[in-house]
């Protein structure tokens, strides 16, 4: 009578096909994890007008706004240091289209929502008018 040693091959190559499958599986799900939601994939931000020095409101010199707009805005700040700044945006244009929003006072920062599809520039100016402040905004676009 015969008798067989060992495992038959096909055993073999069976248990090692499961484990290349389950490692390839945890590679392929490691990248695809560590890319983060989709939703964020292109998101982007940036500084304006960052720390820079604003006549006191009413003033030709009170505000700031970067060079360029987006219709891609999801957010935007203004960031206050000695007094309360604001935050609005306006079209290509320079026009005004959203309401002023202020921060309460120094050392603050306060955000608006935009995400709605519409071209904007974030601009940001100094809500004091007996002193120069120092303004800056920041701006998340797609």
């Amino acid at each position: 009578m015969l008798q067989m040693q060992g495992t038959l091959g096909i055993g073999k190559t069976a248990r090692r096909t499961a484990i290349l499958i389950a490692l390839a599986t945890t590679v392929m799900m490691s990248i695809w994890m560590s890319a983060g939601p989709v939703s964020n994939a292109n998101a982007g931000g940036y500084h304006f007008c960052w720390y820079v020095v604003a006549d006191p409101y009413g003033l030709p010199y009170d505000r700031c706004a970067p060079p360029t707009g987006t219709t891609g805005l999801i957010r935007a700040a203004t960031v206050s240091w000695e007094h309360s700044t604001c935050l609005s945006t306006t079209t290509a244009a320079n026009v005004l289209n959203h309401p002023w929003v202020c921060t309460g006072g120094p050392n603050t920062v306060r955000w608006v929502e935009f995400n709605d599809g519409v071209f904007r520039k974030p601009i940001v100016r100094n809500n004091t008018t007996g002193d120069v402040a120092h303004i800056g905004g920041i701006a998340e676009t797609w």
